[in-house]
């Protein structure tokens, strides 16, 4: 789904009011994927269709202001991140551009000091690619791919997470 299809999955209108009270109670909010594209909407950004859809896959590199951010300053250059997504979005006004890849340049985000939009999956585990993915061709890929990482992102997600419950 996609944020501006509120006719279709009319539930993001709630969403997206509940994304505004939060950051008008300053109440921290990390959302990934669409909880970035969301955040992004809420922030009165503009979301919309990317060159081409990011399935599967790639690299992520954090810009230098991700490097003193309080989710991401001690995390690499460079990740490793799954992605599915075909849209993307407007940093809205005010935000820290504080990642990018080749295919998509706005892929993390920090609005104030609380309000983070990850457009890339760290969340991620086995069951739930398999889940995401069973209809899909590219599944064995996907899974290898994450057998052989999964380690290292698991300890990257634990240090992210750790970061933002810190808040």
């Amino acid at each position: 789904m996609n944020v501006y299809e509120e006719d279709k999955h009319p539930f993001l209108r709630q969403e997206d009011a509940f994304i505004k009270s939060i950051v008008q109670h300053k109440i921290p909010f990390l959302g990934i994927c669409l909880g970035a594209q969301l955040l992004a909407k809420a922030l009165n950004a503009r979301v919309y269709k990317a060159n081409k859809p990011e399935i599967g896959w790639s690299n992520v590199v954090l810009t230098r202001k991700a490097g003193q951010d309080a989710l991401l300053g001690r995390i690499s250059e460079k990740l490793r991140v799954l992605q599915w997504h075909e849209d993307t979005f407007d940093l809205p006004e005010g935000a820290v551009h504080l990642a990018s890849s080749s295919g998509v340049h706005n892929q993390a985000y920090r609005y104030k000091d609380f309000f983070y939009g990850f457009q890339f999956h760290i969340e991620v585990n086995r069951p739930l690619l398999a889940e995401w993915f069973q209809n899909n061709r590219g599944l064995v890929k996907i899974l290898s791919d994450y057998d052989a990482y999964s380690k290292k992102l698991s300890q990257i997600t634990a240090q992210i997470y750790d970061n933002f419950f810190s808040l």
